[in-house]
């Protein structure tokens, strides 16, 4: 059958459906646990995949490396967003550098102080063997009434590397 057709049998839990997805032409796999349908899928994912590296091998990157992941809801944005970091750690295993990555679920905030102690806390643990990846799931929340309402507090941070936590200025992406 076709690759939908696959999938749909995946995702109602076919028996055999999940054994065909290894040996089916058209059913690519990234990483050790992720499939995906469709070559142009692949190459997104590996491009992303290699732009993460490319970053991680900076030795002092100048800024943030900010990427958006845009999709229904379901569609699998936060699986795709750690695999590309599992798949990204795996290709800097040979060097000490970390990957460590922190979740913040923007429908559970409520204001710009819970984020910068986040981001406060992630920059503190920042050395030179740790390239910190933060998660912002949900981003396309709605803050105060206003749709992407978070984007905004966002650019600081996105690109200079810089924001305000507790009335003093901090910086992310210094590696000592």
């Amino acid at each position: 059958g076709s690759e939908l057709d696959l999938a749909v049998d995946v995702a109602l839990g076919r028996k055999g459906a999940v054994d065909q997805l290894d040996t089916h032409p058209d059913v690519h796999k990234f990483g050790d646990e992720m499939r995906v349908f469709s070559q142009s899928e692949l190459d997104q994912l590996r491009s992303l995949q290699a732009l993460v590296v490319q970053y991680v091998q900076q030795i002092v990157p100048a800024r943030p490396l900010c990427l958006a992941v845009f999709g229904p809801p379901g569609s699998g944005k936060s699986y795709s967003v750690k695999q590309i970091r599992k798949v990204a750690a795996g290709k800097v295993a040979g060097s000490e550098t970390q990957l460590p990555m922190t979740t913040v679920n923007l429908t559970q905030i409520s204001d710009p102080t819970s984020i910068s102690a986040v981001l406060a806390r992630v920059a503190g643990e920042q050395d030179d063997k740790t390239v910190p990846i933060i998660f912002f799931d949900e981003f396309d929340t709605a803050r105060d009434g206003s749709p992407l309402g978070w984007l905004s507090w966002f650019l600081a941070p996105m690109h200079d590397g810089e924001f305000i936590h507790s009335d003093a200025g901090c910086i992310i992406n210094q590696r000592e």
